[in-house]
């Protein structure tokens, strides 16, 4: 067979038969690999359904029994908004009715003097912290150490109040979370219900609840997989052109 050295190659229009069997070969890899791209994320959507955490469960459960004189209704309540006021994704008014709501019902389990050693000890920590920006070298870390003492002076006591631990992260979630003055009213029942269930609600699978070598499946797919397919479609390209090549006599 004659030896054929025009690389010419022209991907849209191929004027020879080595030409038009590249670009088959082409646009066959580019379609398997849109087909696991986005065909897996369009069967994901296709199976997925919303299911509700544990924490919403509790949250509706005490919610229905809210005014309750059984401290432990307003205890769950109050561990299921700070579960939610801990993540960074909430919205600046989503955040704003949990911490009132926070507020409002960790306030309803406390007595009059621990409420208003809370609320004192809110508003200096506010005046430290404004005084904080002006403040430098010693007075800074001294204000800092008051800030600090204040805060651990409240976790220890609100802790008490709440059944948290005094180490936890809820605990901290919690400080962070309360307002110097006890709402008026209480907060928006059916605002804050559609915040739980928004913030508590995620959509699930067979695709991903199932593990595949320690990870979930639809993370080990779009993570691990399909860069191993990728990397596999340009060595069978480059094992399909060496043939095609052969067959039709072009050297290299």
């Amino acid at each position: 067979m004659e030896s054929n050295t025009d690389y010419n190659f022209n991907l849209f229009r191929p004027l020879t038969k080595y030409g038009r069997k590249n670009r088959n070969m082409i646009i066959t890899l580019l379609c398997i690999w849109v087909v696991a791209v986005f065909g897996f994320q369009i069967l994901l959507r296709v199976m997925q359904k919303p299911v509700a955490e544990p924490t919403l469960e509790r949250f509706q459960e005490a919610w229905a029994r809210q005014g309750d004189p059984d401290p432990a209704v307003n205890r769950q309540l109050v561990q299921s908004l700070l579960l939610v006021a801990g993540k960074n994704v909430l919205k600046p008014a989503d955040r704003n009715l949990l911490n009132q709501a926070i507020t409002f019902y960790f306030y309803g389990m406390t007595d009059d003097s621990s409420r208003t050693l809370m609320m004192q000890s809110l508003e200096e920590m506010k005046e430290l912290k404004t005084s904080l920006g002006n403040s430098k070298d010693e007075a800074y870390l001294q204000i800092k150490d008051n800030i600090l003492a204040i805060q651990q002076q409240m976790i220890n006591e609100s802790s008490r109040i709440s059944g948290l631990s005094p180490g936890s992260l809820e605990s901290q979630i919690l400080i962070s979370s309360l307002q110097p003055e006890l709402p008026a009213i209480s907060p928006d029942g059916q605002a804050l219900a559609a915040v739980m269930k928004h913030y508590l609600t995620h959509n699930q699978s067979v695709l991903t609840d199932k593990k595949f070598l320690g990870f979930p499946f639809h993370y080990f797919y779009t993570a691990v997989f399909l860069l191993v397919l990728f990397v596999g479609l340009c060595l069978a390209y480059n094992i399909l052109l060496g043939r095609r090549q052969r067959l039709e006599g072009i050297e290299e």
